[in-house]
């Protein structure tokens, strides 16, 4: 189970790292976007997908990291992929 500090976010040691999810390497790219603030339309156009594309890689990243929106997973994104 998830631990949670007392302003109700995530502690990022009890998420499961990019490795142990499993994600490949264009789900990664799509998180890596996504934690930079990227739209999924920019997403689609920086990586030449099409967006629903984009929002498949999306969900199947989201459900691989346990994160249940778009915005934790950006965050997640940012700790695991960006900003460490």
């Amino acid at each position: 189970m998830k631990q949670h500090n007392g302003a109700g976010n995530s502690d990022s040691a009890a998420e499961i790292s990019p490795e142990e999810a499993g994600l490949n390497d264009r789900e990664r790219d799509v998180l890596r976007l996504l934690g930079a603030g990227y739209t999924n339309r920019q997403i689609a156009r920086e990586l030449h997908l099409a967006e629903p594309t984009v929002k498949k890689y999306l969900s199947r990243a989201m459900r691989k990291i346990d994160q249940p929106d778009r915005l934790r997973a950006g965050l997640y994104a940012y700790r695991h992929l960006i900003g460490g």
